[in-house]
């Protein structure tokens, strides 16, 4: 199945993603717990995943998510979006909203 969201321009290497996103009304909990599935199997299934940090807000945004992503190109990004729990993710339609970035890391 494809990506949801368009993948980046570079090919190679490492990559960083954003994604930022928030539940529909009375759905946070529901995206939490398909969150922690995808980062069950990015940490224990994905190879060329090298981080996947799940942040979920506070106070009064408890309905936005945050998750912090590395992989190695062009497998790894790939290979996430394939996963069943991503997948699942995917089709739960529990979002109102989806923001995708990508950054490369600098020292």
């Amino acid at each position: 199945m494809s990506s949801p969201f368009p993948p980046p321009k570079q090919t190679s290497g490492k990559i960083i993603l954003l994604a930022q996103a928030t539940a529909k009304p009375g759905k946070a909990d529901e995206v939490e717990t398909l969150l922690k599935a995808c980062r069950a199997a990015a940490e224990n299934d994905e190879k060329d995943t090298l981080t996947y940090r799940t942040t979920r807000g506070v106070e009064g945004d408890s309905d936005k998510f945050a998750v912090w992503e590395e992989y190695v190109l062009p497998n790894g990004l790939t290979d996430h979006v394939a996963n069943k729990p991503f997948q699942a993710l995917a089709a739960a339609d529990l979002l109102t909203s989806l923001d995708i970035q990508y950054f490369n890391e600098f020292q």
